[in-house]
């Protein structure tokens, strides 16, 4: 199984989880399963989001997607996240 790895700073950190945890069905819908949230010890609004990935074109396809991305963006994402899929 695949991985994914964002990478990003949060303008705030409580609004981002509350986005990340209402959009699980995208991520399910998306095969991306177990994701596990990090935050930087230094600052809190510095974030990792490791996840499982059943099948990464699928995954890849998704995060192309405009509406997951305007849910990234409206869950308070500043810049452009780093995205890895690792196998």
């Amino acid at each position: 199984m695949a991985l994914i790895c964002v990478e990003n700073t949060v303008a705030d950190y409580a609004k981002f989880r509350a986005h990340f945890d209402k959009n699980a069905d995208m991520r399910s819908a998306a095969g991306i399963s177990n994701p596990r949230v990090f935050r930087s010890a230094d600052d809190g609004n510095n974030i990792l989001v490791i996840a499982d990935v059943a099948d990464p074109a699928k995954a890849r396809e998704a995060l192309r997607n405009p509406e997951y991305r305007a849910a990234m963006q409206n869950a308070g994402l500043v810049g452009t996240p780093k995205i890895y899929i690792i196998e």
